[in-house]
């Protein structure tokens, strides 16, 4: 009984430190425009952390028995969703989860589906109703992806490759893994480009092209470890400084950063829009 008390003491210490951070983070005042949301790797736990860009704070809101990969945003940016792998008792099963950021809740979206393979890459419509995530296909190179609708209950269909859903899904996943990152407006473009053995950012506007700074091959390799600010007027990316793993927002007109070191050995990012 004693031992309970004192693990019950311990979750409610926890729950009550969770909720002074996102008090700090201000969520649920509507400035989640300011938050990153950051894959990390802690001793082979894969868990999501909320890292605001102003202040410096981060928070987990992982759960301890799972593995949370993928974040991504809502176009209005109040809700975050993430892939969230459970281990139970009939063994490992995926499932979306969506982080309310204005009221700090939870909710989980299971796949009424048995034929998916695997999600990858998941993604809100532009509407935000639904959820487009990939799927490998059986036998192809991780490239070769088919992608799905999820729709709020849970229900998957899979989409017509030829329907514009789907075809822009594909061009920016492509986009994506050939490292070119079009800012929100479509008005300039970061790609990560390799000259002599090295690895860089370069931004073009136009006609025009900069190469703004050198980054690690971190940056470099994985399709989504940079991500643009909602104004396009910064970017954040993960890379190696000073051998230790950090979180870099990078002003892409002043070249002038801001770094954040911490245990974010991982995946993935995204800015909130």
């Amino acid at each position: 009984m004693f031992t309970r008390l004192i693990a019950l003491g311990t979750l409610v210490s926890l729950i009550a430190a969770l909720l002074v951070t996102l008090a700090a983070l201000h969520i649920g005042q509507g400035t989640a425009t300011e938050l990153i949301a950051v894959e990390i790797n802690a001793d082979n736990d894969l868990d999501i952390v909320l890292v605001d860009v102003n202040q410096g704070l981060r928070v987990n809101i992982s759960r301890p028995d799972s593995q949370d990969t993928a974040p991504f945003w809502s176009p209005d940016g109040r809700t975050l969703g993430f892939i969230r792998i459970i281990d139970a008792a009939r063994g490992q099963r995926e499932v979306i989860t969506l982080f309310d950021t204005h009221g700090g809740t939870t909710r989980q979206i299971d796949i009424h589906s048995a034929s998916i393979d695997a999600m990858y890459d998941p993604t809100f419509t532009a509407d935000g109703t639904q959820i487009i995530f990939g799927d490998l296909i059986p036998g192809f190179f991780e490239e070769t992806r088919l992608p799905h609708l999820l729709s709020m209950d849970g229900e998957v269909r899979e989409l017509d490759q030829t329907a514009d859903l789907a075809r822009d899904y594909i061009a920016v996943d492509r986009g994506l893994r050939n490292g070119i990152i079009p800012a929100p407006d479509g008005s300039q473009i970061l790609e990560v480009v390799q000259r002599a053995g090295a690895w860089y950012l370069v931004l073009t506007t136009g006609t025009q092209q900069r190469t703004l700074r050198e980054v690690s091959a971190l940056t470099a390799t994985p399709r989504a470890r940079v991500t643009w600010s909602a104004d396009g007027a910064q970017v954040a990316y993960l890379d190696d400084i000073d051998g230790r793993l950090s979180l870099v927002v990078l002003d892409v007109t002043t070249n002038q950063a801001q770094m954040y070191t911490g245990p974010y050995a991982a995946l993935d990012l995204a800015w909130a829009p």
